[in-house]
Parts: structure tokens; sequence; C-alpha cells
């Protein structure tokens, strides 16, 4: 005979192996089972009652032991044979659940709990297939059940977890937990945690469709945010945007003479600490015409910045005081900065310590845009370095210690605006642009 998870020939319907992988409640207890004297349909009914925990089984054999039973449990058990995993059904197999589950479900054989669990696989099939309407529908009747298997709870947790509704699927899986191990729902309690903190500073995490058929994904994401829609979670579908790569991307050009007087002086607050990992979260900059430093509107651009994929390190927000609340309705930055570089025209771009840190972000601004930046880019840190002689270079001690007031330090308007008059003073004390 076979095993009856497996295929593979054994002395018994269920090998070894199987036995020791596989929670069966003791089924090898009861020698009696096995009895080959037993009929094929009061085996299988035995096995149904004793291994309600058995969520798979090897397809091909159990359709081949099923064929002479009733066809309630013939469909039972071939519908846990479709089953990938005790959390859904793989897609080319859907459309026979569909078929076989109709049965199961009309008939009063079945208990409520045995009945919950394939409403569970119907609802992760329905969602599977972008079918979310008939998925609600689902999950109102999982909802008014007194208690549910272990894996539709888990598939109904996740339903709302998916539809945005992230304080139900809380409160379903403390439900879930006064019946069952809370360690069963660990893997989707995270997963719902880390979708709803993304929801709150609306970044990525949060669910969205992704087939990767790109004609079946317009359909999906369409379908699932008019879904959204009439729950009345109103969801902004984003256009996508491709950057240019970083190897077509040209390298910034970078001058060290200090030999003009009009400029853009800009600055960048980030996520973090990381030119690579990290997004910006608010530029500032301050034109300058001819030396003048006018701190009126027409001359300065300051905006914050939603960042992308990322969240604001908690040492940031010490640092600057802003939050991912601050910057969850912010544009994106390469609506932002396609804005900054129209402002900027074709003057020079200087920084403190942009060469090291913020030219990065510039780059990569750029990329996104599909603005080629041809500006010629200043460090002043690299400049205070060859005039001032001194144990720190941070902008604050340096700035401090030329006699500049920066009140608002770590915010991107006031840090460039103190950068625009540390270069106009370090420009005054270097020799060579000494009037004579």
């Amino acid at each position: 005979m076979k095993c009856i998870v497996c295929g593979k020939e054994h002395d018994s319907y269920i090998c070894n192996d199987c036995l020791a992988n596989i929670d069966l409640f003791n089924l090898c207890m009861d020698v009696a089972l096995y009895d080959p004297k037993m009929g094929d349909n009061e085996l299988w009914n035995s096995i149904a009652q004793e291994l309600d925990s058995i969520y798979f089984f090897n397809k091909t054999v159990v359709y081949d032991l099923t064929k002479d039973m009733d066809s309630e449990d013939k469909n039972y058990l071939r519908i846990q044979s479709l089953a990938k995993n005790y959390k859904g059904v793989n897609k080319a197999q859907r459309d026979e659940l569909y078929q076989l589950v109709d049965v199961c479900l009309n008939s009063q054989k079945f208990s409520e709990l045995e009945k919950s669990k394939l409403y569970g696989l119907l609802l992760a099939a329905y969602v599977g297939d972008y079918r979310y309407d008939d998925g609600e529908d689902i999950a109102s009747i999982l909802v008014e059940m007194e208690k549910n298997a272990c894996l539709a709870y888990y598939n109904l947790i996740d339903f709302y977890s998916t539809t945005r509704r992230y304080k139900t699927a809380m409160d379903l899986i403390t439900e879930a937990s006064n019946h069952y191990d809370r360690s069963e729902f660990s893997d989707i309690e995270s997963k719902n945690n880390k979708r709803y903190e993304a929801f709150q500073i609306g970044g990525k995490g949060q669910y969205m469709p992704n087939p990767r058929d790109k004609k079946e994904k317009e359909k999906a994401i369409d379908a699932y945010l008019s879904f959204l829609s009439n729950l009345g979670i109103e969801v902004v579908k984003k256009s996508s945007v491709t950057p240019i790569r970083r190897s077509d991307y040209p390298e910034l050009k970078h001058i060290f003479e200090a030999g003009f007087d009009s400029f853009v002086a800009y600055d960048f607050e980030t996520t973090g600490f990381s030119d690579k990992k990290d997004s910006p979260i608010e530029i500032g900059a301050i034109k300058v015409i001819n030396g003048k430093i006018v701190e009126s509107q027409e001359f300065l651009f300051q905006e914050l910045i939603k960042p992308y994929r990322c969240k604001i390190n908690k040492k940031i927000t010490e640092i600057t005081g802003l939050t991912n609340e601050d910057v969850k309705d912010a544009r994106e930055m390469w609506e932002v900065m396609a804005d900054f570089f129209e402002f900027a025209e074709d003057l020079p771009l200087i920084g403190y310590n942009n060469k090291a840190f913020d030219s990065k972000f510039l780059v990569r601004c750029g990329r996104y845009c599909h603005k080629i930046i041809k500006n010629d880019n200043f460090d002043v840190l690299i400049y205070a370095k060859e005039i001032l002689d001194r144990n720190s270079y941070k902008l604050g001690d340096v700035s401090a210690s030329l006699g500049i007031d920066n009140p608002r330090a770590h915010r991107a308007l006031a840090d460039a605006v103190t950068t625009a008059k540390v270069y106009m003073k370090l420009k005054e004390l270097d020799s060579k642009y000494i009037s004579l």
C-alpha cells in the first residue's frame, strides 16, 4: 500500500517519516484504523475524524483512494489534498477548490469547526484571486461563528490586515488566542504590525496586489482600490517611477576654487545617517546673487519630503524634531526635487559636507527626476579646513566661531542659510580674495 501523506510505498497508510513530521494526534495508537478488513469509506471516515489537523495530503494518492467514497467525505479530503499548506491553495488548483467546496459547505454532515476550515481556505483563495467582495462575504460568515478552526482565524486575520483594517485584525488575533496558542499567529501578527506602522507614515509595507503579469497587476490593483474605496479607505494609486540607472548617471562636477559670489546653498535632512540606505525628508536652500544674502521668499526654498521606502530613525527625530507623522503627507522626493532644480537654475550648488553626504542624495533625486545635474558643486567643509585651524569643524562650531548665529540648527533651511553665511565669511578671510 502507499502512505496517504507522501504516496511512498509502505506497510501502513502513513509511513514513519510522515509520522515523525506531522502531528497526527496519536493516529497510530489505534491499530484498528489500519485494519485491511475495514472498507475504504470507513477508514477515511475514521481518519477524517481523528486527523482534523492534517491539512494536506498527496493529491494523486488521495484521489485514487477516495474514488469510491461518498461525495461529501470525498470532497472534504480532496480539498485538503489541494492545500499547499494549512493557509491556502495554489492558484492552479483554485478552480477545483471552488467546485469541491460547495458540496461540503451545503452538507449537514460537517461540524461548524470543519466548515470554518473550508471557509478559511476559500477566503484565502478569494484573496489570492483578488476577489475581495467574495472574500468579504466569507469573512462576515466567519466572524459570526462562535469558534473557528485555527487556519480560518489565520486567513480571516490576514484578510482584514490585507484590506487595511489593522485594528480589526489585532482584535481577531486576541480572540483566536483564547482558543489556540498565540504563537500560531505570530507571523501574521508581526506582518499586521508592520503594515500598520507603514500605514501610519504612508510608507512601503502596506499591502498592494503584485501579480507578475503586468496586465493582471493593473486589474488586481484597480479591484483592490475599488474595494477599499467602498470601505471608506482612500488610497492614492501611485504612478510608477523608474530612475535612471546608477551606471548611466554622470558623476557630479565638484569644484574647489571659491571664485564665485552667486550660488545656491542647500541642505538635506534625512531619515538616517547612511547615504546609501536612507532617504531625504526635508530640503532647504537659499539663492545668493552677487554675494547678497537676502532671506526673503523669492530667494528661499524649503519643503518636507515623503521618505522613500524607509522610516525616520529615532535619533534623527531627537536631532531635528521631525517625525514620521510630519512627513507622511509630504510630496515624493522626485516631485519636490524637480521644483528645487528649477529653483537652482545653473548656479553652483554649495553645501556643508555635501561632497561626502548631501550630494549623494542630490544624485539620487536627479536619477528619480530624470534630471542630469550639470551644476558645479562646492563643499564648504573642505573650504573651512583650508582657511581655519580648529579642532572641530562641525557646522555649529565653525559658524559660532565666525560670529554667525543659527537658532534652528539641524533644520534644512536654517543650515542652508548658515552655510551660505559661513561661505561668504570664509571668502572674506581667504587672502586670495582680499581686495588690495
